[in-house]
């Protein structure tokens, strides 16, 4: 017998709608699981399975017009009667997630063609993604809320991440040879399938896909992702190339680190700020998902896409990156995460898109740029298919 049986399903629409507020109000007050609740302030779609729809719809209804609602009995389902298969995902919502930054990644790309974005803004821009809007972000996940984790869970976490980040660079090493990667480029390759896009693109996916629960997990990922790429991404970086690696430990301070440990703070010993003061941290995190979308299209308008397609390594890598690789990894991670959300984060985080790092570290150690910027391209031009595809097969 399922603990909650009705799945339930609605639009909202409405002026100065919340998708947080309405999250957490719909947590606080009414039972069930798989919460879905994600749009913008005019329209806002909800996804439950609870044992009392009527609450949800009456709650709902309050805050506007609601529309398309379907509310189903999952255990008439389960018995052959409708045989639908349940789920804790809606599929549409998750591509209409990814369309939207997809959009949002083609006006970047527009707006450098026209010159209202160019090279110096988007530096400035990510300076002020990385420093300000991020952290915030990564603050504002845990500013609401209500219900908190064990220290436990979140030192499972952690172990997650420090094992994902152990055989990566095993993988990576195995695909180099299997590709027969020339040895000067095996040690980019690896590196670039090891450090995924988890700053730039892993929150605004993150919160897209799971909602604001998500942020937060992804912060703690996010803070291995720094001390590991300015530590151990050196030296990968340096493999194959016969080049010295230099490491700097005030690179491993960023502001993401230093907002994931704050957070961190808060929320282990569970401080409360004024509405002012969270609401106003909240927006300024609301606006990292757009900045980062123009930055990358900005960037990807910079790189002629006649060089990017003509690189025909990069497609088979892509495939095995951002396909193979989470298959094969999904069967493993359910042995060990009892957790859906922090299985799907890390699976998620496993299928994102090589990281805009690749490039910069390219660049630092004299490594084959051009490559780095065309794979950055390719993967994060494909994952608008991939991630979907990764969800619907084994997440929804």
């Amino acid at each position: 017998m399922l603990e909650f049986k009705f799945d339930t399903q609605l639009l909202i629409e409405g002026h100065d709608l919340d998708e947080d507020v309405i999250n957490d109000f719909i947590s606080e007050h009414f039972e069930g699981d798989c919460l879905l609740a994600v749009g913008d302030d005019e329209l806002i779609k909800i996804h439950y399975h609870t044992n009392e729809p009527w609450k949800v719809l009456e709650y709902a209804a309050s805050l506007g017009e609601i529309y398309d609602i379907v509310v189903e009995n999952m255990e008439r389902q389960a018995n052959g009667l409708k045989g639908v298969k349940e789920n804790c995902m809606d599929i549409q919502v998750i591509l209409m997630q990814m369309v939207q930054l997809f959009l949002m990644i083609g006006l970047g790309y527009f707006l450098f063609k026209v010159k209202i974005l160019d090279v110096e803004l988007n530096k400035r821009l990510t300076t002020l993604l990385l420093a300000v809007t991020t952290p915030a972000l990564i603050i504002s996940s845990v500013l609401s809320t209500t219900e908190y984790l064990p220290f436990t869970d979140i030192l499972f976490v952690f172990l997650v991440g420090i094992l994902v980040y152990i055989v990566l660079p095993i993988l990576g090493w195995i695909l180099v040879k299997i590709m027969r990667i020339p040895l000067p480029q095996q040690g980019l390759y690896i590196f670039m399938t090891v450090f995924s896009n988890i700053g730039f693109m892993g929150f605004p996916v993150m919160k897209a896909i799971f909602g604001n629960d998500a942020v937060f997990y992804t912060a703690l990922f996010n803070m291995l992702f720094n001390l590991l790429v300015f530590s151990v991404g050196t030296g990968i970086m340096g493999y194959g190339t016969g080049r010295k690696m230099n490491f700097n430990a005030k690179d491993l301070l960023s502001p993401g680190v230093i907002a994931s440990l704050v957070a961190l703070v808060i929320y282990m010993a569970k401080i409360q700020f004024p509405n002012v003061i969270s609401s106003t941290i909240t927006m300024i995190g609301d606006i990292t998902t757009p900045i980062a979308m123009l930055i990358i299209g900005s960037t990807l308008a910079n790189i002629p896409l006649k060089e990017v397609f003509s690189e025909l390594r990069i497609y088979p890598y892509t495939f095995i990156k951002q396909v193979i690789i989470p298959a094969l990894a999904y069967p493993v991670l359910r042995l060990f995460i009892q957790d859906p959300l922090i299985l799907g984060v890390t699976l998620i985080m496993i299928s994102m898109p090589v990281a805009n790092s690749a490039v910069l570290f390219a660049t630092e150690y004299d490594g084959d740029v051009s490559l780095a910027a065309k794979a950055v391209f390719m993967t994060t031009l494909l994952s608008i298919v991939t991630i979907p595809l990764i969800v619907s097969l084994f997440l929804a």
